[in-house]
């Protein structure tokens, strides 16, 4: 069914009126009609969640992200690319799906670091997708963003305060 942009989610009243070529060629018009027909509300593609969301400053770690297909009909070759900034990186920024049936959940595995500088407090993680449907299209999805928490790092730094209270000692 084409998609109606400016269409609210509720019933809505459709009127036609059917026109049709008779055996000898004839245009004809049928009687007015109509009909009711239900519009939903617009859902999106993809339900996109993280695992485990927490990341510990000066550290790289595996994100795992769950992608659900929230349509109507299976998709294939679905291509997560995940988008970060600074304080966070990426070097394998990118994960893979083959097939995504209707409803169902799949993982895809992307590499995250955080500085060891940054601040822990949340910072978004956002993923795009790129997917081909039934009919053969490509479509590149809307941009679904997260929130990744960094936490505080262990100190692996020099121990000042160690060696301040070595030297009072001596």
């Amino acid at each position: 069914m084409p998609e109606i942009p400016a269409a609210s989610p509720a019933a809505q009243q459709l009127a036609f009126q059917p026109r049709y070529r008779t055996d000898r060629g004839d245009e004809r018009t049928g009687g007015a009609a109509g009909a009711t027909a239900e519009i939903a509300p617009q859902r999106d593609r993809f339900v996109v969640g993280v695992v485990d969301d927490q990341i510990e400053a000066g550290s790289d770690r595996a994100l795992t992200v769950e992608i659900t297909n929230n349509g109507d009909e299976p998709l294939r070759n679905v291509e997560a690319k995940a988008f970060v900034q600074s304080p966070l990186s990426s070097d394998d920024d990118e994960g893979i799906v083959d097939e995504l049936a209707p409803g169902e959940t799949a993982n895809v595995t992307v590499a995250l670091g955080a500085t060891g500088d940054a601040l822990t407090k949340r910072y978004p993680v956002s993923f795009d997708f790129q997917y081909e449907t039934p009919d053969g299209d490509t479509e590149v999805s809307r941009t679904y963003a997260v929130s990744v928490g960094v936490t505080e790092g262990e100190s692996g730094g020099f121990p000042v305060g160690l060696v301040a209270v070595g030297a009072v000692l001596l």
